[in-house]
């Protein structure tokens, strides 16, 4: 866990990779300010759920420095989210 002395404003930011914004998850583009206290935060992406079967996708989520250019430093500044698939059809057995 980092903890910073100071206040830290910075962006966060969804990435399409194999999932779309706007199609399978809404976009995040959203400008947070962390308190030197807090080292916590928590946000909320809406996945779009449709009946197509399509596999399983993904989409990054990214923080950028308050001017929204460039991407924080670390490797604890991206993700990768994981959007499982829930449309596949069962499966049905006899003896």
């Amino acid at each position: 866990m980092k903890r910073v002395p100071h206040d830290v404003t910075f962006w966060v930011k969804t990435i399409d990779q194999s999932a779309y914004a706007g199609k399978d998850y809404e976009p995040k583009q959203e400008l947070m300010t962390m308190k030197a206290d807090e080292y916590e935060r928590e946000f909320t992406i809406k996945i779009m759920n449709d009946n197509q079967p399509e596999g399983n996708e993904t989409f990054g989520i990214a923080l950028y420095d308050e001017q929204g250019d460039l991407r924080l430093d670390g490797n604890d500044t991206f993700t990768t989210v994981t959007i499982l698939d829930n449309d596949k059809p069962g499966f049905l057995g006899f003896d």
